[in-house]
This record gives C-alpha cells, sequence and structure tokens, in this order.
C-alpha cells in the first residue's frame, strides 16, 4: 500500500492505510491484538471480530491463529495469512475488481490480524436472495434485475482474472445507487489467485456456486442469462446443461470427502462452509460443542430413551442405535452436512447412541399448527426442496425409507430430514421411479392432513425449484 504507516503495537508489527488514521490508533490496534470487541465467528484456525476504535467505527478484523506445521513452512516462504490475503486484495484493486480496501494488517509469530471496515450500506447477497432484509424489494422486478446484473458482475470478475474457488452469495455485497442500479464487491480472498479461469474452470466455479440453497431455479437461470449476456439462446442452454452436470461432480466429491470421517470447523447451522477449515473429529465430540458439553451429553446420553428421540437436557436429539453402528451413522451425517444436503447436524456419539442438533419443529406438528396459513404450503414446498436436493443425485436420505414424518424438522423456512442410516451409493441422473419415491414421501401426510391437489403440487414444484428430475409429471399423486 503507497504510502502506509508501519508501527510496532502489542509485540506486533502493523502496516495501515494512511488514509485510515483511526486504525493507526495505538490504543485500537491494542485492542485487537487482545481480541477485544464482539466474537462473530471462532474456529480453529481464525476468528472473526467486530472491534470499534475510538470514535466508535466498526471494524471486521479476522485473525489469523497459528496453523499446523506445513502452513507454518507455507508462511516462511509466503508470509502470514493475513499478508497473503493483503496483497490478494490490493492486486483486486489494482485490476478494476470491486472490493473493499483493506484498513491494516498485522504479524506476531503464528498470529496476523487483518481489518476492513464494515460499510454497514452494504448489503449480504444471500442475506437479500433469503429474503431476510426487509429494506429493500426481495421479490418479482427487482429481484429480476438485480440476479441479472449479478450475473454480470460475476463475468467481470472472471473476465478480470480473478479466480475465486468460494464464489458464492456468502461472499458477495452490493449496495443500490441513487439511480436504482446495484453496486457489488466482492469479499474475502482466501481461496483466490490471479489466472483467468479458463471455460472448464468457470463451469466448474459456478457449479460450486450453484450449491448456494436461497436461490430458485428462475434465480438460477436469470443469474446465468446475466453471465452469459449476449450469446444465442442455445449457448445459454448448453452452459446450463454443463454447469448441472459438474454440479453432480461437486456434491458426490462433497460427499465422498466427508464421508472420510472429515467435517466442517467453520459450519453455521442451516449454511455449510467449506474448503479451506477442516478438521478431524474426535470420536464424541463435534462442532458446537465445547468439551464440557460433549462430556455432559456423553453421560446422559445412555440413560435417554425415546420414540424416534429421546430430549437430552440441552435440546439435542438423542437416537438409539445398534451398538457398532453408530460411526457409520456419523460419517452419513457429517458427509451430507459437507455437501450441503439438508439435514440436521451431528453433535456427538457413543455405544449404541447418537446426538443430533435440536432445531426446529417436527413436521407433523408444524403442518398441524399452521393449517390453512401461508406457512402450510411453504413447508410442502421447502419439503419438496429438500427431497429434490437428494434426488438430484440419485440418493436416498440415509435411513428407513420412506422417512418417519417425526424425523423431518422445519427450521427457519427451511426442512431437514436426520440420517438415520449408511450412506447409500448414489445412482446419478440414471435413477428412475422419482413418482413413486414421491408418493412415498407425502403418503403419511396425505392421510393426516387429508391434502388438497394443490397442496400436493406445492410439493412436486419444491421438487422441480430443488433441479431434481424435471421429467416428474405436473399431475399430483
Amino acid at each position: 500500500m503507497s504510502g502506509s504507516i508501519d508501527l510496532d503495537v502489542a509485540g506486533a508489527r502493523w502496516t495501515v492505510d494512511p488514509s485510515d488514521p483511526e486504525a493507526a490508533q495505538p490504543a485500537f490496534l491494542q485492542k485487537v491484538a487482545d481480541g477485544t470487541g464482539d466474537l462473530l465467528k471462532e474456529v480453529r484456525i481464525k476468528r472473526l471480530l467486530r472491534i470499534r476504535s475510538a470514535s466508535g467505527r466498526p471494524y471486521l478484523v479476522k485473525h489469523y491463529r497459528g496453523r499446523s506445521f506445513v502452513d507454518s513452512l507455507k508462511n516462511f516462504w509466503r508470509g502470514s495469512a493475513a499478508f497473503e490475503e493483503y496483497e490478494l486484495v490490493l492486486e483486486a484493486l489494482k485490476r478494476g475488481i470491486p472490493t473493499i480496501a483493506p484498513a491494516f494488517f498485522g504479524e506476531r509469530g503464528h498470529d496476523s490480524w487483518i481489518g476492513f471496515p464494515e460499510l454497514l450500506e452494504l448489503i449480504p447477497a444471500d442475506k437479500y436472495l433469503r429474503g431476510q432484509r426487509n429494506d429493500i424489494p426481495s421479490a418479482g422486478e427487482p429481484r429480476k434485475r438485480l440476479v441479472r446484473a449479478y450475473g454480470r458482475f460475476a463475468r467481470r470478475v472472471h473476465d478480470l482474472g480473478l479466480d475465486q474457488d468460494d464464489f458464492d452469495p456468502n461472499n458477495v455485497m452490493f449496495r443500490v445507487t441513487p439511480d436504482g442500479a446495484p453496486h457489488f464487491v466482492i469479499v474475502d480472498f482466501e481461496r483466490a489467485s490471479f489466472a483467468a479461469p479458463d471455460l472448464a474452470r468457470r463451469v466448474w466455479l459456478l457449479a460450486k456456486m450453484n450449491r448456494f440453497d436461497g436461490a430458485s431455479m428462475t434465480d438460477r437461470l436469470r443469474f446465468l442469462a446475466g453471465y452469459c449476456e449476449g450469446a444465442p439462446r442455445m449457448h445459454l442452454k448448453g452452459t446450463a446443461s454443463s454447469i448441472l452436470s459438474e454440479h453432480r461432480k461437486v456434491l458426490l466429491r462433497d460427499l465422498s470427502r466427508g464421508s472420510r470421517n472429515a467435517t466442517e470447523e467453520s459450519r453455521n447451522i442451516g449454511r455449510i462452509e467449506t474448503g479451506y477449515f477442516r478438521k478431524k473429529i474426535g470420536r464424541e465430540s463435534g462442532d458446537g460443542l465445547n468439551e464440557e458439553t460433549a462430556r455432559g451429553l456423553a453421560q446422559v446420553a445412555p440413560g435417554l430413551f425415546g420414540e424416534p428421540f429421546a430430549i437430552a437436557p440441552t435440546g439435542a436429539r438423542i437416537v438409539r442405535v445398534e451398538a457398532g453402528k453408530e460411526g457409520e451413522l456419523w460419517r452419513a451425517a457429517n458427509a451430507c452436512l459437507r455437501a450441503g444436503l439438508p439435514v440436521l447436524p451431528p453433535l456427538a456419539h457413543g455405544a449404541g447412541w447418537i446426538a443430533f442438533a435440536g432445531l426446529g419443529r417436527d413436521l407433523p406438528d408444524f403442518l398441524g399448527g399452521h393449517r390453512g396459513r401461508p406457512e402450510f404450503g411453504q413447508a410442502l414446498e421447502q419439503l419438496g426442496r429438500s427431497f429434490g436436493r437428494f434426488e438430484t443425485l440419485g440418493l436416498d436420505v440415509p435411513g428407513p425409507f420412506p422417512p418417519d414424518p417425526l424425523t423431518i424438522f422445519v427450521h427457519d423456512g427451511r426442512v431437514l430430514f436426520t440420517c438415520l442410516g449408511p450412506l447409500g451409493e448414489p445412482a446419478g441422473s440414471t435413477r428412475t421411479g422419482v413418482e413413486e419415491r414421491l408418493a412415498a414421501v407425502t403418503a403419511p401426510l396425505r392421510k393426516r392432513f387429508d391434502l388438497t391437489r394443490a397442496d400436493e403440487e406445492r410439493f412436486v414444484e419444491g421438487l422441480r425449484r430443488a433441479g431434481g428430475h424435471t421429467g416428474v409429471s405436473r399431475k399430483p399423486h
């Protein structure tokens, strides 16, 4: 950074943007080194904090902590993780890629920090697409224009030579200019490089973006139309077909990796972040459980019984399984979670039991409480979407089929299955019989809630929107 300010504070060496004097205050940098602020996210090797300057201005600070011995060797040659990201962001700015300029970075031994001013006027693209922002319209014509503009932005970023391996709506933000046009920026350069992606690589990157589950099929096609703007219609159709083919490969790769006992340190409930943070899970404890909670769960779980679940004091759902089979279920659940499939996160397991997160309400309870209300049809459509996510891979939900409705849960507008069996072999797009499986899944609900044709069509529509087999007839079952 031209004319940067170099400081030594708290035993660390800092480089600060001279245009941001608040970030150069020693008291502020001391707070950064001490981690004094709001903890937004924490994993084994990284923390994300919001730290305010003396005037109250918020900064988002990534604190990279000591890594493995191999990573230490890499850092010796390439510099710290914060320094590497710092240089990537500066290179992006030089190339004209819209992003947020870093305010500072610092290094001390195995620790390093990079900070950015928090621009409150920017709207996270993932929250917008999920309908979680009420300050701007998220449906109709405004959404159509914004999604197409997002596609044009993605094309521009690739054309400028950025290969961002984690370029999805979670790492894109935007603001609406006074003339109504969206202005996008890309954030998070941890997995970026500068080598203009060729066509095959672009298809792969777009397929990875396709894992985002907050966008409808219409959103995806509009995004692609923006990305391929000006291309012949047949070119657009062929690109969409290639992306769907690569998308299946991405998910199958994620399933394969997840079945090897690996899971995500960085995952948030209801969303998966893949690739950068990964660890081997201990035999009894998983993500989101500190050691004390894991020990407490392991002590009470063997004495808890219920059908189909027992509820632990912490709210976790305990399932009794055949002794010696719990590890297989644990791997299946983590593999599905890693692939972004809609399942309850597993928390821990021991001899003869496995615990899942106590999220949401079971599907019959939710439907019974919302009969005659819009949420009833929305839950049926979300059930179709979740079912369609498995159908896309030619895969059944691990466990007995059809799944017991009491093992299906509605949480924050999503429908989550419970993995109660080993992971099957994905059949891909060659599997047939989707209509029979669809009828089997909905049969218990049809009988209990006297579903109408319109209700059943909501389920079928959800299946279609998830990218399930488009050969399913529109005739309700």
